[in-house]
């Protein structure tokens, strides 16, 4: 969704853009619209009037919100153009600041969108989509203050909003989108339960284990349909299987804390990471990172020895061993490959 919206608006687009193409009554494409619906799910900035937007096309222009202006079409807020009744005006200060947000976002630069004038809400909604995944999508500042406060920080509403911003990507766990932590929050700010703050390490679990994968196929609806193969789920609930049959199957956790496979046993603990591709060292190379920032995790939590199983459904030929001891002889965490049982119904 993210990387559509950047492909309709890249950042150097938007200096071309028109007043038509940035809001207009009854159109769907434009991108204010994007912004504040497409893109929802991101994070929502749902609620006000279409003032946020700085300008906006109004069909009742006697009914207006307050501090603002209109012709025959257009309203925007006074501190854009006080002076006249021309929209083109008011929209070249309201763009200019958009352009602003949108380079200072990719920048890295968010003290600085602090300083601007186009409303907050909006402001850190397309700061956010241009912020290359560097902000964590809550907008509403009232709700941020009572978000941080429950993490720990001590703010209020004139605690600037990209301080508070820094507190909580500070405290990310490395394995969640900003969009899965931001929804963590929310929840945590809805269930309305003071905790104690987040201290990194992260080690308690935000996922129970599950005993079954749905694997097969999925239709899943977007811009164009396409058929998702469930594949890694199937092969995942092949090697939970497998798992159960050498251990103990409480021993065996799946998709506990977003870790595909862990076995607990008295001296250790073992992580299984599945991967799909083809040949095992493919499936050995894409996974490895991501088990051993798993592993720093794991071993933080149950205090026991590491061990990192990178498992896939082919077996490693004869071409691509010495590859494999070449990577176990850099690592200190012992790392082996396991090929699943897998037969495809």
């Amino acid at each position: 969704m993210l990387q559509d919206f950047l492909n309709h608006w890249p950042i150097e687009t938007l200096h071309r853009m028109n007043l038509r193409d940035y809001n207009h009554t009854g159109d769907r494409n434009t991108f204010c619209q994007d912004v504040e619906t497409k893109t929802r799910p991101l994070g929502s900035i749902k609620g006000n009037s279409s003032a946020k937007f700085g300008i906006y096309r109004q069909l009742n222009t006697e009914s207006r919100p307050p501090r603002t202006i209109s012709n025959d079409h257009y309203t925007w807020e006074t501190k854009f153009n006080a002076g006249d009744l021309d929209e083109q005006k008011a929209f070249n200060e309201v763009i200019t600041e958009i352009q602003q947000i949108a380079n200072l976002a990719m920048a890295g630069d968010f003290e600085a969108i602090e300083l601007l004038q186009i409303n907050p809400l909006f402001r850190w909604k397309v700061a956010f989509l241009y912020s290359q995944n560097r902000l964590i999508p809550i907008f509403a500042k009232t709700k941020l203050v009572a978000i941080v406060n429950l993490q720990g920080m001590k703010a209020n509403y004139h605690t600037p909003y990209y301080e508070m911003q820094r507190y909580l990507i500070a405290r990310k766990p490395f394995d969640m989108t900003v969009v899965e932590y931001m929804r963590e929050l929310f929840e945590e700010y809805r269930g309305n339960k003071k905790k104690p703050a987040i201290k990194l390490p992260r080690k308690n679990s935000r996922r129970r284990p599950m005993a079954r994968k749905r694997g097969g196929q999925q239709k899943r609806n977007g811009h164009e349909g396409y058929t998702a193969n469930l594949f890694h789920d199937d092969i995942q609930q092949a090697l939970y299987e497998q798992l159960c049959d050498q251990y103990p199957p409480d021993s065996v956790l799946m998709e506990n804390d977003w870790v595909d496979l862990i076995v607990e046993l008295p001296e250790k603990v073992i992580i299984y990471e599945v991967k799909t591709d083809r040949y095992a060292i493919d499936c050995m190379i894409k996974g490895l990172g991501q088990a051993l920032g798993y592993a720093f995790r794991v071993e933080q939590f149950y205090k026991k020895p590491v061990e990192l199983v990178l498992a896939g459904p082919n077996d490693f030929s004869e071409s691509e061993i010495e590859i494999l001891e070449y990577l176990k002889s850099q690592l200190i965490l012992p790392v082996s490959y396991l090929k699943i049982n897998y037969q495809p119904l």
